[in-house]
């Protein structure tokens, strides 16, 4: 009875104040949104879908919850509201049938092992994995930055009927873009898709990405290939304009690290399956198998003995030259232009020196350590990240407890 009353009380308010709307104006439309009339018509809007909440009247909830959301799309009353909606909203069956396909998909920051996988993958029986298959996520990614729609846009006309036109049962794509505003227009339009999340420590990523001159916001390949401090949707540091190209690249494997929480959180409410596993970890062949297991995929006899000579190498090393090919000083240097290391005066001498010698060139001429530690300069991007940093340090030091590469 005493709900009854406040939806009436509510209900009574509302008219109250279309009918001042209406004198102000010839109808009610004339309310703007987010003006004061609209504010307080979306508090009451949220008070009654609080109603209808506890009631379990699920539809009549939802449908305040959108109308104060058109109303006020910045309450928060709202957002809470809708994310207790959604926790109570059955959740559907995972049924990759649906879209004929088991879609496989990698939520991770980049140089964290997406290769190794998907050559792990590749290994399942009827399974089409691919790295960075065209049509790419990063052919758009500077675009959906500035446009997230443009995403949904993307996977609907290009990437899905790519998807479909796959022989093979099992679609696994390792593409770490897929994680930097992809994520989301899956979800929005309905796909049945499992994800993967790769961990890889933060520093051994970021240290990565600096040498190899892939810096967010300020060099060509981070703006293809990475999120941007200045984009929206993304938790920035503040001062970030002011931090060195490191210190960037680190924050960027944070945001994935943040992330990666988000997202396995929205795939368990969603009903989506969600499995974690670390670079380190896809070299265990114990490890592989459970991911495949959870992931719907089959390995066939004598995959055991692939992996073992997959993992023995290293698979992306971002060295395109043989040993015998970086003793040719003419190969050798042509390699370090690509990778953006600036050969000093004498190079070639040293270089030289370095083959007679036995002594691996590329380290004579490897980037220099920063004369700021990488300790010292990641403590300021974590004071600069506020109490999300304070947060995320917890997860990311849980996460990585035990990794052999975490500092």
């Amino acid at each position: 009875m005493e709900q009854d009353r406040e939806l009436e009380d509510c209900q009574k308010k509302i008219m109250e104040i279309l009918d001042a709307a209406d004198k102000q104006a010839e109808n009610a439309g004339g309310i703007a949104t987010g003006s004061p009339p609209a504010v307080e018509f979306a508090a009451l809007y949220n008070r009654m879908g609080n109603i209808y909440l506890a009631r379990a009247e699920l539809d009549k909830a939802l449908s305040c919850c959108e109308a104060a959301a058109g109303l006020h799309p910045a309450n928060e009353d709202t957002h809470k509201l809708l994310a207790d909606i959604q926790a109570q909203l059955p959740k559907p069956a995972f049924d990759p049938e649906k879209f004929g396909k088991n879609i496989i998909m990698c939520v991770t920051t980049g140089r964290s092992g997406t290769n190794l996988l998907e050559k792990l993958f590749a290994l399942a029986d009827d399974t089409c994995a691919l790295h960075e298959p065209e049509p790419g996520f990063q052919n758009v990614l500077p675009a959906v930055r500035q446009d997230p729609d443009l995403a949904v846009v993307f996977v609907r006309q290009y990437k899905l009927p790519f998807i479909a036109a796959q022989p093979q049962k099992n679609y696994a794509e390792t593409n770490h873009v897929f994680g930097k505003g992809f994520f989301e227009a899956f979800l929005q339009i309905g796909i049945p898709f499992r994800t993967v999340i790769l961990d890889r420590p933060p520093r051994a990523v970021a240290k990565s990405y600096w040498r190899l001159k892939t810096i967010p916001h300020r060099t060509k390949f981070g703006f293809d290939w990475l999120l941007d401090p200045a984009q929206a949707g993304v938790t920035a540091p503040q001062g970030w304009e002011k931090m060195s190209d490191y210190q960037l690249c680190f924050w960027c494997c944070l945001e994935v690290e943040r992330r990666k929480t988000l997202y396995m959180e929205e795939c368990r409410r969603s009903g989506l399956p969600v499995t974690e596993i670390s670079l380190h970890g896809l070299k265990d062949w114990e490890k592989f198998q459970a991911l495949c297991a959870a992931n719907g995929l089959t390995l066939p006899e004598g995959a055991q003995e692939k992996h073992a000579a997959i993992t023995a190498h290293k698979v992306n090393a971002k060295l395109p030259i043989g040993p015998e090919d970086i003793k040719d000083w003419q190969k050798f240097k042509a390699w370090c232009e690509a990778e953006g290391t600036i050969l000093p005066a004498g190079a070639k001498e040293k270089y030289v020196a370095a083959v007679a010698d036995g002594i691996p060139p590329q380290l004579i001429f490897a980037e220099p350590e920063p004369d700021i530690p990488f300790a010292e300069q990641e403590e300021q991007v974590w004071q600069a990240l506020g109490s999300v940093g304070t947060a995320l340090r917890d997860i990311v030091n849980a996460r990585y407890a035990g990794d052999p590469e975490f500092e």
